[in-house]
């Protein structure tokens, strides 16, 4: 079996590449399904399905919880100051400092290329956003909030701060330590699998 105690990210890999079950040829890339493979040899044969408790499973669990914690939040931008959650992200992520290319705010955001075209162009109809040429580059944009656009972060960022704070009072401080740990070692995680 793969032995998870002290190995690294890495180390996973060659083990895999050296093909631990006979289904799975040596050298053969590492992706998500390789992985399920070996952890499930028996995934996919007619009536020998793995078990597996949907509620248990981590990724649908920290679903669940990003939903929840995001419709809490949406109660502020999206009730009182009638913003979509795109719109919230690209407002939030431009109000940390001046004009950024529109790649960065895809970056910073996580959204797609086409979420943040909207985004934009919802924000500067109603004055939010304003967008200059990029010197840089004769097709791009620079993207920077206006001061309007500003005054109404500074109105909703203390609101979801507090929302924040309720939440995180849930736990004590050193089981907050912990979560922001936990939540930067998965995040690593998950970036590894999807360079893989």
């Amino acid at each position: 079996g793969i032995r998870s105690g002290g190995n690294s990210f890495s180390n996973f890999r060659y083990y895999i590449g050296r093909s631990v079950d006979a289904q799975v040829p040596a050298r053969q890339p590492v992706t998500c399904v390789t992985i399920c493979a070996i952890a499930h040899p028996n995934a996919g044969r007619a009536g020998r399905l793995p078990s597996m408790d949907l509620h248990q499973f981590l990724p649908y669990r920290i679903n669940i919880l990003d939903e929840s914690i995001s419709r809490c939040i949406a109660q502020v931008y999206r009730e009182r100051f009638g913003l979509s959650r795109d719109e919230w992200r690209v407002l939030a992520s431009l109000a940390r400092g001046g004009p950024v290319k529109t790649a960065e705010v895809i970056q910073a955001t996580m959204l797609e290329k086409m979420q943040v075209s909207r985004a934009v162009s919802g924000l500067q109809a109603r004055g939010l956003l304003e967008r200059s040429a990029d010197p840089d580059d004769g097709r791009g944009w620079l993207i920077g909030l206006t001061p309007a656009g500003r005054a109404l972060f500074q109105k909703i960022a203390p609101m979801v701060l507090a929302r924040e704070t309720y939440l995180r009072e849930a736990l004590d401080a050193d089981e907050q330590a912990v979560l922001d740990r936990a939540i930067d070692r998965l995040g690593q995680r998950a970036r590894q699998l999807l360079r893989s």
